[in-house]
């Protein structure tokens, strides 16, 4: 009976250590996905010669990258859902410029048009955790510390 009690008291304190871990490492996921995807924005305006916009969708969870211009307007290229009923369990994303909000990044062939940053959340209240990737003028994404504000 004493096992029992003292197996208890050690799950009890153990579970919200493991729940901060397994959304911790969903963020990071999602962190490194995202990344992938603002990549291969970048090389796909490139090798097609034509702009590329990446978007997060809030009412479908999910990042889209499509093309954009007379010849392509919303063909999709790639769409991958990151919302809360996903692996990544991404409760909001917020991109911004500078500060201020933005709809999306868009990328043009010899360079990005601004530059921006994405904020993904996962968690809500006390329990949120926080990641940010950025974007500079030349498309290359990067992963900022958890502690690290958009500039």
């Amino acid at each position: 009976m004493i096992v029992i009690t003292i197996v208890g008291i050690l799950s009890a304190v153990s579970v919200p250590r493991i729940q901060r871990s397994v959304r911790l490492s969903r963020l990071q996921n999602a962190q490194s996905a995202l990344i992938g995807e603002i990549s291969s924005a970048a090389s796909a305006a490139s090798r097609r010669r034509r702009p590329v916009v990446v978007q997060w969708d809030a009412a479908l969870g999910e990042i889209q990258t499509r093309l954009t211009g007379s010849l392509g307007t919303g063909v999709f290229i790639a769409r991958r859902a990151m919302g809360p009923d996903t692996e990544y369990g991404l409760t909001a994303v917020a991109v911004s410029n500078s500060g201020a909000p933005v709809d999306s990044v868009v990328f043009v062939p010899s360079s990005l048009s601004t530059a921006a940053c994405f904020a993904l959340r996962v968690g809500t209240g006390r329990d949120t955790a926080v990641r940010r990737v950025t974007v500079n003028r030349a498309g290359v994404p990067r992963a900022l510390a958890p502690a690290a504000g958009c500039p």
